[in-house]
């Protein structure tokens, strides 16, 4: 694009600054020896001072990250590279900014590393000092024996509680039979006192 100065600087195209549609830039940035691992890019425009804007982010095969946010004329608004703010480079074309962005990438390399070492430093791997003493064939097999025995106790305390659950049950049952019979001899026994009565007051 050119401005009123008729000088040209680069521009993407702001309806397809998607991951898609960011493929083509992606190759240019690796003909510079940055090559991209992954592009996030939602094509979702967002109001910054108002105004439409959008965000790509690309990663480097080198563990750097550069972000660029565009403006609705698709220009290049803001470049970050690994979250600090860097000049955009004012490039003519998409190409020379693919070359500008791999310039700032090399130059941030070694303090990117350093970084990367301290956090990785930071991060402590437990390893056991010692391996755990193997266990004899003596030793488990009195282990099983234990296991065996209390395995025999909790059976026998299941016999044990289900007889005596059984015993309530049977119990219950001649309860109720004899509680039946007691109400059927007292229906049979009313029933001759309503009989008497009614011959009664004949």
């Amino acid at each position: 694009m050119s401005s009123l100065n008729k000088k040209s600087y680069a521009v993407f195209e702001f309806d397809n600054f998607s991951t898609a549609g960011l493929k083509k830039f992606a190759a240019q940035l690796a003909q510079k020896d940055a090559a991209v691992a992954s592009i996030t890019a939602t094509n979702r425009a967002t109001k910054k001072d108002g105004l439409p804007t959008k965000r790509a982010t690309f990663f480097f095969d080198n563990q750097q990250k550069a972000e660029i946010t565009i403006g609705e004329k698709g220009d290049i608004i803001t470049l970050k590279v690994n979250g600090k703010p860097q000049p955009t480079g004012s490039p003519a074309n998409l190409a020379s900014f693919a070359k500008h962005i791999a310039g700032v990438l090399t130059a941030a390399q070694p303090a990117f590393d350093k970084s990367l070492k301290r956090r990785l430093d930071k991060i402590k791997v437990d390893t056991p000092q010692k391996k755990p003493a193997s266990r004899t064939n003596k030793v488990r097999i009195e282990e099983a024996k234990s296991l065996l025995a209390q395995a025999k106790k909790n059976l026998s305390q299941l016999r044990v509680t289900s007889n005596e659950q059984l015993e309530m049950l049977r119990t219950g049952k001649e309860k109720e039979t004899q509680l039946q019979s007691e109400f059927s001899a007292e229906k049979t026994r009313n029933k001759e006192l309503k009989a008497t009565l009614a011959a009664l007051t004949k």
